[in-house]
């Protein structure tokens, strides 16, 4: 019940936050009478941006939401990403699209991606498009099933390529990616191009950003609860109590160009088990347990930001793996005996202690960003178990990412 309130808590908060996210970086757009407006430009899938541009210019804090057709072009100035408006068939079916602009040149190449496959468009000198996909098909050759693409685009680039035979023969080695396309095109530019004039590659640079990484580094305190079944059982000894400081270092992964809001986390944290609990029995026994014990944590879950403003709450949640080691446990007893005075006797239980424990952990807490980074503060919440033992901790961590 508790997983399913907990993902249930997830997906919402999910949905929520995928609503407000933005990625703004520098850009232009051209409008249809070739004004050109300098900002700030929503960077995201390339599904997305082949369907909308996102804008804020300069001088405004209003973003405004343009569609194909409604402007000539867009442009990323960081990257040099280049989308352009162009009418095209997908599906049988005519669509206005902002396709990225790749290679300019004799023949030039765009490029969208759709849901299910990537399409390339090559433009000749007349204007007219061509398409091709890299969908592939099964067919069977003499007997034998093999993967390939349209047998016909071979053809389409053949006629397009016709003015040179070194492009025409690299055809038979034909690879329907980014990579291969872009090579043969501007091969074909520089080959057959009378005016001089260069071959254009609108993206400069590529995304190294793409999956965006950010470390993290804390200090903390940690309450530690343990619920030992043996111990509870043999000498009457239930949940022990624990205090110790905590050091957690870790990475954060996130997509910008996906989402802003959630993250990915891998953390591991160091800290200590000191637990100590005695009684006495109804046979003048008094019992003592004692564990002293190093913990290692290791957690792996998402960070999710529910606002983008100054001071930004996040929770986290996810799946904790705990290791004990460098364990001492010990139990020792007394029995009164009369008129034979006190026996005392104590054993090493440091053996039966399980040394691995898995669970879950849920963090709530703020992150303060700076101009390099951020502090957070966070209060901490796991639970783990191994068989009937158990292991919960509360605790409080003041950490920085850069």
């Amino acid at each position: 019940m508790k997983k399913f309130i907990i993902t249930s808590i997830w997906l919402c908060l999910t949905i929520f936050t995928i609503k407000g996210q933005i990625n703004l970086r520098p850009g232009y757009i051209i409008t249809n009478l070739n004004d050109t407006i300098q900002g700030m430009i929503d960077f995201r899938t390339a599904e997305r941006n082949a369907r909308i541009c996102s804008f804020r210019p300069d001088s405004s804090e209003n973003i405004k939401n343009y569609l194909p057709g409604e402007i000539y072009a867009y442009r990323f100035t960081g990257d040099g990403k280049f989308y352009v408006t162009r009418q095209v068939t997908i599906d049988k079916t005519p669509t206005l699209l902002f396709l990225e602009y790749i290679i300019k040149g004799s023949v030039s190449l765009y490029y969208y991606r759709s849901t299910k496959c990537d399409y390339y468009f090559f433009e000749d000198e007349e204007g007219h498009m061509f398409k091709m996909s890299n969908e592939t098909k099964e067919v069977e050759i003499e007997g034998r099933h093999k993967i390939m693409y349209d047998p016909r685009y071979v053809g389409i680039m053949t006629w397009l390529f016709k003015k040179s035979e070194k492009t025409k023969k690299k055809l038979k080695f034909l690879r329907i990616n980014r990579d291969f396309l872009s090579r043969i095109t501007k091969q074909y530019h520089y080959e057959t191009c009378q005016t001089g004039e260069d071959c254009i590659e609108f993206e400069t640079k590529p995304d190294k950003h793409f999956v965006k990484v950010k470390y993290n580094i804390g200090i903390g305190w940690q309450f530690h609860k343990l619920y030992l079944k043996d111990a509870n059982i043999l000498w009457n000894i239930d949940n022990m109590k624990s205090m110790a400081p905590s050091l957690t270092a870790g990475i954060d992964l996130s997509i910008p160009r996906l989402t802003q809001m959630i993250g990915l986390n891998l953390e591991g944290e160091l800290s200590g088990v000191k637990g100590e609990k005695d009684n006495f029995s109804k046979m003048n026994i008094y019992n003592k347990f004692h564990i002293n014990a190093f913990t290692t944590d290791i957690r792996t879950g998402l960070v999710i930001k529910l606002n983008q403003i100054s001071v930004c709450p996040h929770i986290e949640g996810g799946l904790c793996n705990t290791f004990l080691w460098g364990i001492n446990a010990y139990h020792s007893y007394s029995y009164f005996l009369f008129p034979d005075g006190i026996q005392q006797d104590k054993k090493d239980n440091s053996n039966a202690i399980y040394h691995n424990y898995i669970g879950y952990y849920v963090n709530a807490g703020i992150q303060i960003p700076i101009e390099k980074g951020a502090f957070t503060l966070k209060a901490i919440y796991e639970q783990r178990k191994h068989i009937t033992d158990k292991i919960t901790t509360w605790g409080i961590n003041v950490g920085y990412i850069f």
